[in-house]
């Protein structure tokens, strides 16, 4: 009998270490598809504007409207994407620590001692990677909002610009005080 309690005690030792350690495995695996999917936003986002942005005397409604558009709104779903992971993840850390609360309370007990050392929380934390990259993100959107705007403005400002036209040789007409008049130079 004594033998069936101590393999029962191994195999809860061993339970708790495996389940401890796939939290943190899958930890792991959000933020690395966190910041492959941000860098992967950043990237295409950059492509976009190179190309998008190259000429600016060449904006026309796709280029001034249509693209900023689009690069708002991969970057939007690049930013609920590391809020979405952001909840899996601390799902993953309570998990995690509940399991040292019950199986291995000298383990929690280290860990609250290094966090406390530290006074380091996860909402007291103003720089997180994900915080850094939800930064880079809305930057990016508030410059293809600034990408409308100057559109925009600028269409708006070509519109006030009085039509010209171009004539390639001058009309002389008309007679003066025996001058001929050119109507196509502008008076003083």
């Amino acid at each position: 009998m004594k033998n069936d309690n101590q393999e029962n005690t191994k195999i809860e030792r061993e339970d708790f270490r495996m389940f401890h350690q796939l939290q943190y495995d899958r930890i792991e695996k959000i933020e690395l598809g966190r910041d492959n999917f941000s860098n992967f936003i950043v990237t295409i986002t950059s492509g976009i504007f190179l190309i998008g942005f190259s000429d600016l005397s060449k904006l026309n409604e796709i280029t001034g409207t249509l693209i900023p558009i689009i690069v708002i709104f991969i970057n939007y779903a690049a930013i609920t994407y590391i809020n979405k992971s952001r909840e899996f993840k601390l799902m993953h850390k309570q998990r995690a620590k509940e399991a040292r609360e019950n199986y291995a309370k000298e383990l929690q007990d280290i860990n609250d001692k290094v966090y406390e050392s530290m006074k380091v929380t996860e909402k007291k934390t103003r720089f997180r990677r994900g915080q850094i990259f939800k930064t880079l993100h809305y930057i990016i959107i508030f410059s293809a909002i600034f990408m409308i705007g100057y559109y925009w403005v600028s269409l708006k400002n070509k519109q006030k610009e009085p039509l010209q036209i171009e004539i390639k040789e001058p009309l002389n007409i008309g007679v003066k005080n025996n001058q001929t008049v050119d109507y196509t130079k502008p008076k003083k």
